[in-house]
């Protein structure tokens, strides 16, 4: 007996036995995983601009965000079915309306939250409950927003309160909401690109007495780069103006003469040490740690 039923005779040959035999079915859903990529709030907003152009509605991308949620609300609560049986759109958006269509022949019990990756607005958590419904989905999954970007966490607070304001919704989730701050690699380097950037435009553009420009033109080629051909187009935007005006192929050209490469790391100390002084050297050295690893061994 197996929890109150007989058991199979052939139940014993699928029991698991081995780390090895564990490891092998999980080794394909991972990879599984790693090829169909996460499901981004991009790819729902595409399958919905598929469907209101169908409709002929005009694009769901080019409307506000209230727009988006108005008609987001007004097709979960309609009691009329929204997808067209003829409509034609792409193999991403065939494939997402395919993945809604596989979770509603799942039993509840199999499936937990349905994670947004980069989460943007208080739309993209509404969308995913209507895809629920296009796809025939007869209890909805929670639906729990990821916020990856810095700037997207800083405005996460926001939209989930707009998502509380929605009276649908707020009746949906009956008290209960789950969030992913998702401040990640992905966030980190973002946060770390900006403070290096911000130094990088002080220095080149804002040193004092001009010293970096003179350091430039003093010690590399400027001189002979307008007269090379190294670019479709002039060295600078302008003939007369200085050195922000010069375009990138010769800005870089000109650092690799000297075989001092200060594009690609000036600015990069100063945000490795705010984080450093910030107590996030652990998370800087699980980036570089992680980094060097394949994706699957």
């Amino acid at each position: 007996m197996y929890m109150g039923s007989a058991v199979d005779p052939d139940f014993e040959k699928e029991v698991l036995t081995s780390v090895d035999e564990l490891a092998r079915p999980l080794e394909i859903i991972y990879r599984s995983l790693v090829e169909s990529g996460d499901e981004e709030s991009d790819r729902h907003s595409e399958a919905l601009d598929a469907i209101t152009s169908c409709l002929g509605l005009g694009s769901y991308t080019s409307w506000s965000e209230q727009e988006k949620c108005d008609w987001l609300v007004k097709e979960i609560e309609s009691k009329r079915p929204l997808l067209p049986e003829d409509m034609e759109c792409s193999d991403i958006v065939k494939e997402v309306i395919a993945t809604y269509k596989t979770i509603s022949e799942l039993p509840i019990e199999a499936l937990g939250a349905y994670c947004i990756s980069m989460s943007r607005a208080t739309s993209d958590v509404l969308a995913v409950c209507l895809l629920q419904k296009v796809g025939g989905v007869k209890k909805f999954m929670r639906v729990s927003p990821l916020f990856e970007t810095r700037d997207d966490l800083i405005n996460a607070p926001k939209v989930i309160d707009a998502a509380f304001s929605v009276p649908w919704y707020k009746q949906h989730i009956q008290g209960k909401q789950e969030v992913m701050l998702g401040y990640s690699f992905r966030a980190a380097m973002q946060e770390l690109a900006d403070i290096s950037a911000a130094e990088y435009q002080k220095t080149v553009f804002k040193s004092e007495n001009d010293i970096f420009v003179r350091f430039f033109h003093n010690y590399t080629p400027t001189s002979e780069l307008g007269q090379m051909n190294i670019g479709s187009r002039p060295a600078k935007r302008r003939a007369y103006g200085g050195i922000d005006t010069l375009r990138a192929i010769p800005w870089i050209f000109a650092w690799t003469q000297t075989r001092l490469m200060l594009p690609v790391w000036l600015g990069n100390g100063l945000a490795l040490q705010k984080y450093i002084d910030d107590g996030k050297l652990p998370l800087l050295q699980k980036m570089y740690k992680d980094g060097l690893q394949p994706l699957w061994i």
